[in-house]
């Protein structure tokens, strides 16, 4: 016997752990797209000083609209990332999940 191990067993307990640990992460997410949705911060954006709101008339996107612009954070990603700095030269501050979404992020 050389110790070496040719076949995994995966414990029960492990798997249960597993479980809880993504499920909580899941309601976590869905925590701070709620808060976002209904008071326009994170955690995050509330630390900074920042909310989102819906450009049109500057209320709260709600959960759904901030359940997709959390999706649409995926086109900021796919120019190499480009999308997350063109705040910094963009007149409104927006990134391409902003314009999309038609929100913006303000100073409190």
């Amino acid at each position: 016997n050389t110790g070496v191990t040719t076949g995994a067993s995966v414990s029960p307990v492990g798997i249960v752990v597993a479980v809880l640990i993504y499920l909580g992460a899941l309601a976590f997410g869905l925590w701070q797209l709620y808060r976002q949705g209904t008071t326009g911060q994170t955690i995050g954006k509330k630390v900074v000083g920042l909310r989102v709101i819906r450009e049109r008339d500057g209320q709260y996107t709600g959960f759904g609209m901030a359940f997709v612009r959390s999706l649409a954070h995926i086109l900021d990603a796919l120019p190499c990332y480009v999308g997350f700095l063109w705040p910094i030269w963009d007149v409104k501050k927006q990134t391409f999940a902003d314009k999309v979404c038609a929100t913006v992020v303000v100073k409190d």
